[in-house]
């Protein structure tokens, strides 16, 4: 596992699973270029964010509505934030940044057969070669 220094973590100001995926990631595909790597953050991020909403939708987070006061005087409005769209569009843009992310470091680090038949071939072509 590649050691990511603490300073970075810090200053990426992720939770704790957003550090846990953006240090799983770094671990499994350590070559990815800048782009890949500020897809990678916003990608903890969102894992973050889905935490929060994960919380707000089981009633454990107070931030699930917000009182709208006029200045001027006159109603009261108690606005209920949608919790779970913005949560279904996370999750959304979520995959689409974990598939991008996968796609991309298969070519700069570590590239897994497809399946059986090509781990097969590949192990055959090995034995060949070194014999």
């Amino acid at each position: 596992m590649i050691e990511i220094p603490k300073i970075l973590l810090a200053a990426l100001k992720l939770g704790p699973r957003g550090k846990r995926m953006y240090e799983n990631v770094l671990s499994e595909y350590p070559n990815l270029n800048a782009v890949q790597q500020e897809l990678l953050v916003e990608g903890c991020r969102i894992v973050d964010q889905l935490e929060l909403l994960h919380d707000i939708t089981r009633g454990d987070a107070k931030a699930w509505a917000f009182v709208k006061m006029p200045r001027g005087g006159g109603d009261i409005y108690i606005e209920v934030d949608q919790v779970l769209d913005k949560q279904r569009q996370l999750q959304l843009a979520l995959k689409n940044i974990t598939a991008t992310l996968t796609v991309a470091g298969e070519g700069s680090g570590k590239v897994e057969p497809q399946n059986v038949s090509d781990e097969l071939r590949e192990k055959r072509e090995q034995r060949r070669a070194s014999s």
